[in-house]
């Protein structure tokens, strides 16, 4: 499969640093920002806990920060209401 991937990648004129493990991280990040449950996530990437598959390959990415500053400022407001 890492053979096939460097072809890919070659073709595609990107930079050879990724590796499929690469997508396994960027597959459970994505699954995350779309607020897909978490035993989803979790028995997609194949592990007996989310803690592991949180901790190991869901990242934080803009678009989570926004949504998470939007929610907190909207509870915020709520507040004041």
């Amino acid at each position: 499969m890492a053979n096939r991937l460097k072809q890919l990648l070659k073709l595609c004129k990107i930079e050879n640093k990724y590796t499929p493990h690469s997508f396994r991280h960027s597959y459970a990040t994505l699954l995350e920002e779309l607020q897909l449950p978490q035993v989803y996530i979790q028995k997609q990437l194949g592990y007996s806990s989310f803690e592991t598959t949180q901790s190991t390959y869901i990242h934080i990415t803009d678009n989570i920060k926004k949504e998470a500053s939007a929610k907190i400022s909207n509870l915020a407001k709520s507040f004041l209401q």
